[in-house]
């Protein structure tokens, strides 16, 4: 990490009431996404723009590995998010509304394409996580997803017999 790294302060409160401790919970949690969205926007933008070759780095990729101690994955992963969610400004938008999670919000940009968004929102915004997860794992991206939620996407099988007579 850069010695010149931005001091922030945090207040940490013991003993919290059990609302109180939910509240400050929840708040910590979107600030949370808010940073992991902040970091794919600018990780995106520094690969697409060439930025990294001009900070002496192969990849955006290789600054955050180098520069912001993340794990490659990770930082793929951050800008595979940003990558998408420039084509999908409803998506977006919903995520900086406070409509659906950061969890949430990668599972779209790896489902989604402009033309489904609308419709993949719709099943973020109503099911719980798990129960979106399970969809989003039974889907195709690009595809919109299925009328109920229900059964596997069309697979093709090649079979093959041998008869011996």
């Amino acid at each position: 990490m850069s010695k010149s790294a931005p001091t922030f302060v945090i207040r940490l409160q013991a003993n919290l009431a059990p609302q109180p401790l939910a509240k400050a919970l929840r708040r910590s949690n979107r600030q949370t996404d808010c940073g992991r969205r902040a970091l794919a926007y600018y990780l995106f933008d520094m690969q697409d723009r060439g930025v990294h070759q001009m900070l002496g780095f192969a990849s955006a990729t290789h600054f955050a590995i180098e520069r912001l101690d993340m794990k490659r994955r990770t930082a793929r992963d951050l800008i595979a998010v940003g990558r998408a969610l420039a084509e999908l400004p409803l998506v977006d938008r919903a995520f900086a509304e406070g409509r659906i999670s950061w969890t949430k919000l990668r599972l779209l940009a790896r489902i989604c394409v402009p033309e489904t968004q609308s419709a993949w929102l719709e099943k973020a915004e109503a099911l719980v996580l798990s129960e979106f997860e399970r969809l989003v794992s039974t889907s195709e991206a690009g595809r919109p997803p299925r009328e109920g939620g229900h059964g596997l996407p069309v697979t093709k099988v090649d079979l093959r017999l041998r008869l011996n007579v």
